[in-house]
């Protein structure tokens, strides 16, 4: 019996950190088109809180790709960043009438589909962002 506990306890435990590093997301709307080896999104949000990631399709894979994205918020400050091919982090942050710009290579990942993916992370760094937009270019190498 008190094994089954401890085991619970761990199980809750757990549960609660990945819980602390979500986020949620309304009122979302977004179109991507690609040609070839290149393409681009376009989003917009109306509010998120905590941390959000969105990933976005790659119809080429080639392991990296150079990826350009500008955000902007109308409240609150925000982080954004993705992953290297070599695992670093880049990041900008972004403020109302201060977008955050990044212009680095991306790592581009596999999902259980085998499809490509480029993943996004927005961090809300205040308790509530309001009015995101973000435009996303990608050249795969």
């Amino acid at each position: 019996m008190k094994k089954r506990w401890f085991l619970v306890s761990i199980v809750l435990v757990v549960l609660s950190l990945a819980c602390e590093s979500s986020g949620t997301k309304t009122g979302g709307s977004s179109s991507c088109s690609s040609s070839g080896q290149q393409g681009r999104c376009e989003g917009r949000y109306k509010k998120i809180t905590g941390t959000v990631s969105e990933t976005f399709s790659v119809n080429v894979y080639a392991g990296d790709a150079l990826v350009d994205l500008i955000v902007s918020v109308g409240k609150g400050r925000m982080r954004v960043w993705f992953k290297t091919p070599d695992g670093q982090e880049v990041s900008a942050e972004a403020a109302p009438g201060t977008p955050a710009q990044l212009s680095a290579m991306a790592d581009v990942e596999t999902n259980f589909d085998e499809e490509y993916e480029i993943t996004i992370h927005f961090e809300a760094l205040d308790e509530e962002i309001t009015d995101i937009e973000y435009k996303l270019n990608y050249q795969v190498n």
